[in-house]
C-alpha cells in the first residue's frame, strides 16, 4: 500500500512540474495558445508513463 501512495505522490509531483514548466513556456512565449497544447502534451505524457499499469488497463487485462 505504500508503494502505491508513493507512485501517487511521484505523480502529483510530475503533474504539478509539468504545470508550472507549462505556466512558464505561456509567460515567455506571451500566451498565445499555450495551455491547450501543454494540457494535450501532458495527457499524452501520463498516458504513456509506466506507472499507468498500476491503475485499471482499459483493455481488460
Amino acid at each position: 500500500m505504500e508503494d502505491h501512495l508513493r507512485q501517487e505522490i511521484l505523480k502529483f509531483t510530475i503533474a504539478l512540474v509539468a504545470l508550472l514548466f507549462a505556466m512558464a513556456a505561456w509567460w515567455f512565449i506571451g500566451g498565445q495558445a499555450i495551455p491547450l497544447a501543454a494540457l494535450t502534451m501532458v495527457g499524452a505524457l501520463y498516458n504513456q508513463t509506466p506507472w499507468g499499469k498500476y491503475e485499471k488497463d482499459p483493455s481488460g487485462k
